[in-house]
């Protein structure tokens, strides 16, 4: 997953959230944008989702997950 810092995504995330800057811990802007990515999973519409199973990937954090009907 890409990190939430980079400029682009890596990994054909899209941008959930973005904002202009990030502060440092003295409350100052650095000006460097940042997001919160996110990917879509196709899942098959005539049956029923019950349970998400990651990669064993130790990099990868899941953040949320939703669903759309």
């Amino acid at each position: 997953m890409t990190g939430w810092a980079s400029t682009s995504p890596h990994f054909g995330e899209e941008a959930a959230i973005t904002a202009d800057t990030r502060y440092n811990v003295n409350g100052t802007a650095d000006g460097r944008k940042v997001s919160i990515w996110r990917v879509s999973v196709p899942v098959d519409a005539a049956r029923e989702t019950v349970s998400f199973t990651s990669p064993a990937v130790p990099n990868v954090k899941v953040l949320a997950l939703t669903t759309r009907t």
